[in-house]
């Protein structure tokens, strides 16, 4: 399995390998067409209840509840028993704010299991498609956190040392700490699955056109 992004799909369909490709959305259960195919030889109300027709869907009073929708299929169509639902609870104008990282994993753990194997995801960079499980210090990190995080690590620290001589430590271990929770689930996933991992860089401009190297 891998996720990643438009740009380097062709090269997996060129291996044969299945894609599927995952988004959210959000819709208001009072949302209705605009335009609807509409009967012309029916003149007025009450000709179309004499016909036994209605008169077209109703519109409703308001928006109603909103529902975030989360989904994943392939060329096969969406995957069975897949499909996450649910209200909104929070009245922004952005969907991102109902959906978070514990959410998502669970969500994607569950799916897991019902892809083929040797199959790539597609997604995009969401906040919580990428949430590290742990966070590494900066240079805006209090020196005592530093200090502690790199003795948590093994480090022998100088205690005298100001911030600046910290972070190049800091940075030398960063690539071992530096993982995210869905790559780790899914790498995890993998070693029963004859799967691979890889997803887009944080960061990298998510465009169709951009291509991202896995991270293997």
């Amino acid at each position: 399995l891998v996720l990643g992004v438009f740009g380097w799909g062709w090269r997996y369909r060129e291996e044969g390998r299945p894609i599927y490709y995952l988004d959210e959305t959000w819709v208001n259960a009072g949302d209705v067409p605009y335009k609807v195919w509409c009967d012309k030889s029916v003149k007025s109300a009450r000709d179309a209840t004499s016909k036994g027709l209605t008169t077209g869907a109703v519109k409703p009073s308001g928006k109603g509840k909103r529902l975030i929708v989360c989904h994943i299929g392939s060329e096969d169509g969406f995957v069975p028993d897949s499909l996450l639902c649910f209200e909104s609870k929070k009245n922004t104008q952005d969907y991102h704010d109902e959906m978070n990282g514990e959410c998502f994993r669970e969500w994607l753990e569950s799916v897991l299991p019902r892809l083929k194997d040797n199959a790539v995801i597609v997604m995009d960079n969401a906040p919580y498609h990428s949430v590290k499980q742990e966070k590494c210090p900066n240079v805006n990190t209090r020196k005592a956190d530093i200090i502690a995080w790199l003795e948590s690590k093994g480090e022998i620290v100088d205690t005298s040392m100001v911030i600046r001589e910290l972070i190049p430590i800091v940075n030398r271990l960063k690539p071992l700490y530096n993982k995210y929770v869905i790559d780790e689930m899914v790498k995890t996933h993998s070693i029963a699955n004859n799967i691979a991992l890889g997803k887009p860089q944080p960061n990298t401009p998510n465009t169709p056109n951009t291509p991202n190297t896995p991270n293997t």
